[in-house]
């Protein structure tokens, strides 16, 4: 019986947890995969590796590099994504306890295998330099190749900062979460196309890390992506927005008016006007954040840059 683990644990983005379980027996070891599913945690993605020798489950810490070869020698490109550059954390009691529950019994021996021996196993490729000057062309191309990896799982990286903005600023009737898709919906039930439903879904993403400037933040996330007139607007939609609550603080609301005469003024005006500074009703359906989801996957999934895409900028 598998008896022994170590665990890793990382949000993945989907309103859910990713567990990387490491599971051995005295003849191998079988990575899992567990992930979080409407509140209920199921397991997936198993494979089993034998190792080259019996393991002592009383004293596995002897045998750690056997087990990091085992690791590394498992190969498959979505082990090594999964485990690359994560945080690693203790098995949390709710997913030991989802194991337990399939009568895996499994026990936490995260205290005898070193961390560094699992990054050994799990993600050997590192490059060999310490300053970018004495890189060779082989750490770049394997830089590359990782970067490609991480870039892959942005529209993740994207949904989970979307689903932060629950726990964002507060005062409204409405979370920083919910005023997104309230934009967003309007957007869709107006006619807007993917690209601006997207963009008025992500307007406000720069409000934890760059509240003094959250637009030109939520610009430059999107603006690879997207046509340049979306960039624009979501760029400059915090002074367009002041139009309509600048009386209110004692700043001007016709600092807007120094875009006048722009191609995209009237298209910012009606971005703010229709869809941003209606959006704080508690009362509003909303359509959720799984349903705009696969836009996000969409319009980052695409070719950054691409000039067919973004045109050029006014």
């Amino acid at each position: 019986m598998l008896t022994k683990f170590v665990q890793f644990l990382r949000p993945i983005g989907k309103g859910a947890d990713e567990i990387i379980a490491i599971m051995l027996s005295t003849h191998g070891l079988t990575v899992a995969e567990l992930r979080m599913k409407s509140n209920a945690i199921h397991t997936e993605n198993i494979a089993t590796k034998p190792l080259a020798r019996r393991v002592n489950l009383d004293n596995i810490a002897r045998h750690q590099d056997m087990i990091a070869d085992a690791l590394r020698d498992h190969g498959g490109r979505a082990l090594s994504a999964y485990f690359f550059g994560r945080r690693r954390h203790l098995v949390t009691a709710r997913a030991k306890n989802a194991l337990d529950s399939q009568r895996q019994n499994w026990l936490d021996c995260s205290s005898d295998i070193s961390e560094q021996k699992i990054l050994q196993g799990c993600m050997m490729q590192q490059v060999s330099f310490r300053r970018m000057d004495e890189g060779n062309a082989a750490d770049y191309q394997l830089l590359n190749r990782l970067e490609d990896d991480f870039v892959r799982d942005l529209p993740d990286r994207i949904l989970a900062a979307l689903q932060n903005l629950e726990q964002s600023l507060a005062g409204y009737q409405v979370s920083r979460l919910e005023h997104s898709l309230q934009s967003a919906t309007r957007a869709e039930r107006d006619g807007a196309d993917i690209e601006m439903i997207v963009a008025a879904l992500i307007h406000d993403l720069g409000d934890d890390l760059a509240p003094m400037n959250h637009s030109q933040l939520a610009a430059a996330i999107i603006r690879p992506y997207v046509r340049s007139e979306v960039t624009w607007i979501i760029e400059h939609h915090g002074v367009f927005q002041m139009y309509y609550y600048g009386d209110a603080i004692g700043v001007d609301k016709n600092a807007r008016e120094i875009y006048r005469g722009h191609k995209w003024f009237d298209s910012c005006e009606r971005f703010c006007g229709r869809w941003d500074q209606m959006s704080f009703d508690p009362h509003y359906q909303s359509l959720s954040l799984d349903h705009f989801a696969p836009m996000v996957r969409e319009i980052f999934s695409r070719p950054p840059f691409d000039p067919s895409i973004i045109g050029n900028e006014g």
